[in-house]
């Protein structure tokens, strides 16, 4: 069996606007061999990159690009 890293890349959202934070670690789970503890408001989808004054935004199920106000 391979050997499993300690953390697995995810992404943290706001809670409100779903705008994308920025990328965080998700920690193995000390319990379950093959799973990852997700932090709250995060997912282990990548977003695509920012288009000119669109940002990714997660709508719950999917990153969307969204105008986000300043």
């Amino acid at each position: 069996m391979a050997k499993q890293t300690a953390f697995k890349a995810a992404h943290s959202f706001d809670p409100l606007t779903g705008e994308h934070l920025g990328a965080t670690l998700a920690q193995r789970s000390p319990l379950e061999d093959g799973v990852y503890l997700l932090p709250a408001n995060a997912t282990f989808i990548e977003p695509q990159a920012p288009i000119g004054d669109k940002w990714p935004c997660w709508t719950g199920s999917a990153w969307e690009l969204r105008v986000v106000p300043e």
